[in-house]
């Protein structure tokens, strides 16, 4: 994938399904691979949870000709991946030290480490939800549903003190 700010083309496939709740709704949405695999080929992949379950569906949406994606985990025994299909995975602070990556490290710490410390990369914001772990379900459903545009977060203490 290129650097933030070039300008280039081509399709990108960015497989998230971060923590439990997410890999069950990878689970639910297998049917997708089909259609992910029709509206393919991809330039990039990458998973940004890195789960089993997620790492699996994108060695199938890469089929049949194989191919690579990035993960945020390297590749793990419950991953079946095919033969064809390469997971890349490493240390950022290790890439950073490889010789074939001095271009790359000089670019993130002149330009984009700064930039992004200076405000220009925005984070996901965040919505604090009352009612703690009662209101989970509630919350699942407004991410599953699209209501939710924002990061929730529930405080599993505070149905404690109510």
């Amino acid at each position: 994938m290129n650097k933030p700010g070039t300008k280039c083309s081509g399709k990108v496939l960015i497989w998230s399904a971060s923590g439990s709740v997410g890999g069950y709704a990878v689970q639910y949405a297998a049917g997708v691979i089909s259609k992910l695999k029709n509206l393919g080929p991809y330039d990039f992949i990458m998973t940004a949870s890195g789960d089993a379950i997620g790492a699996s569906a994108l060695s199938e949406v890469l089929q049949p000709g194989g191919g690579t994606f990035a993960s945020v985990r390297p590749q793990s025994d419950e991953m079946h991946l095919a033969g064809n299909v390469h997971l890349v995975y490493d240390f950022f602070s290790m890439t950073t030290q490889k010789p074939e990556n001095t271009a790359f490290t000089e670019w993130w710490y002149r330009d984009y480490l700064p930039g992004a410390l200076g405000g220009n990369v925005t984070p996901t914001p965040l919505e604090k939800r009352p009612g703690g772990l009662n209101k989970i379900q509630e919350a699942c459903a407004d991410v599953l549903e699209g209501r939710a545009s924002k990061k929730l977060v529930l405080d599993p203490q505070a149905d404690v003190f109510e």
